[in-house]
């Protein structure tokens, strides 16, 4: 159960990758943006320090960005195997994620699946990452067009597995409620809820 009134944040991936917290002013939850998704990058795991070392040869700066976002499917998947190529593969980074969701979620290139199971854990990871830096007690939401197209493996463990694994504090991170935002127009939902009560129209 979320704690009352207590901190909570947002994520979201798609084009790039939005962090936010949510403060109880005491009246209402107030949205503090961030630039969260410009952080360097933290690998935890020997693949996942060979993909810092694989982008390092392109990119003098990797952050968590370049990789929890669409343009992220095809670096990892070619980061994996770059032997296999797609159709997609054509066109700039942001065009092959859909066809390598796809493909996974369908289960018909196995370096698409290992793409798209990497991917959800390292998102997880990052989810986790800003649950602890805010101590996001009232929850975390899950948002942005990516997680609503991979619903399947996002609910599968290992997101979940991935928020938890933090030290000493992975019972804290287990207690605390992940929900995903379902509706793609949130963003537009929110910004005209937010200029109406800027207008003094909402209360």
């Amino acid at each position: 159960m979320p704690a009352p009134k207590a901190t909570q944040a947002l994520i979201a991936a798609g084009t790039g990758l939005g962090e936010s917290i949510l403060f109880w002013n005491g009246d209402r939850y107030a949205v503090a943006s961030t630039e969260g998704g410009h952080t360097d990058f933290a690998p935890r795991t020997e693949q996942e320090i060979e993909l810092l070392r694989y982008m390092k040869k392109r990119n003098e700066y990797i952050s968590v960005e370049l990789i929890l976002s669409g343009r992220g499917f095809r670096t990892i998947h070619e980061f994996l195997d770059v032997s296999v190529r797609h159709d997609s593969f054509h066109g700039t980074e942001d065009d092959a994620a859909p066809e390598i969701t796809h493909l996974a979620l369908e289960k018909k290139c196995p370096v698409c699946v290992e793409t798209v199971d990497l991917w959800t854990v390292m998102y997880g990871a990052e989810a986790g990452n800003l649950a602890l830096k805010t101590l996001a007690r009232g929850g975390v939401w899950i948002a942005g067009g990516i997680a609503v197209k991979i619903r399947k493996k996002m609910e599968d463990g290992a997101f979940f597995r991935a928020f938890c694994e933090k030290e000493k504090f992975s019972a804290l991170l287990a207690q605390i409620p992940i929900q995903m935002v379902l509706n793609e127009d949130a963003p537009l939902l929110g910004a005209m809820s937010q200029a109406l009560w800027a207008a003094g129209l909402r209360k």
